[in-house]
């Protein structure tokens, strides 16, 4: 921020002089970007030397290897996907802190596959620790693909085998879903979003918002289209 400090108040100072406000809000936006990526940034070099590795100096090497064991042995560094195999090629699971990119050709099941991963984890993984033990694991389901209509009859057909028009009311349908997902453990927030409407900036601001709700994400799943014609 104080790298900063005089592109916000130069545009502080003309708030009061000028009318350009339109102006004003692209630079003050602009600043706020490049000041989050920078603290990031430090963020993420500040964690990165933490872990340095150096077998000739057992003092901190032994505090790293005895880190990675305890991560190792934490009930959420793996997150079970429900597919066998899939968690035997990622050696037991989705692991904590990476990201993985799904690909396939249009109409092969990709938003299925996705949308499936989200209710298994809620299904497979019970004992999360999580940062914040008042606040509830979480999995954030982003889709860019398909509406939440679209996404909650594919939950109930999931579980059913038919489609959630034909439930008897929606109690019915969200008893359905809830007990055969096992909410009652693990929470699941779905969000539509247009294609190419939103940024890694609007993605932080919405986590932020899920987690000042009481809710820990654990899982974050944007099922988008990336097709360039």
């Amino acid at each position: 921020m104080y790298k900063y400090r005089a592109e916000f108040k130069d545009i502080f100072n003309e708030l009061d002089s000028s009318d350009n406000f339109e102006n004003l809000n692209a630079r003050f936006i602009s600043t706020i970007e490049r000041a989050f990526s920078d603290v990031k940034n430090a963020k993420a070099d500040s964690e990165c030397v933490i872990n340095d590795f150096d077998m000739c100096d057992w003092t901190k090497s032994e505090s790293v290897v005895k880190r990675t064991i305890e991560d190792l042995n934490k009930p959420n560094n793996k997150i079970k996907t429900g597919i066998k195999m899939l968690n035997n090629m990622l050696n037991g699971g989705l692991e904590c802190g990476r990201l993985y990119l799904v690909c396939g050709v249009p109409k092969s099941f990709k938003s299925g596959t996705l949308l499936n991963i989200c209710l298994w984890a809620c299904k497979y993984n019970k004992n999360f620790i999580l940062k914040d033990p008042k606040k509830k694991p979480t999995i954030f389901y982003l889709t860019q693909e398909n509406s939440v209509k679209e996404t909650i009859d594919r939950m109930y057909f999931h579980l059913t085998g038919k489609s959630i028009k034909e439930a008897e009311n929606e109690r019915e349908a969200m008893e359905v879903i809830s007990k055969g997902l096992g909410f009652e453990n693990v929470n699941l927030i779905i969000r539509y979003r247009p294609n190419k409407s939103i940024s890694t900036l609007d993605l932080d601001a919405m986590i932020d918002e899920i987690e000042a709700d009481g809710n820990e994400v654990v899982l974050l799943v944007q099922d988008l289209s990336l097709i360039h014609i």
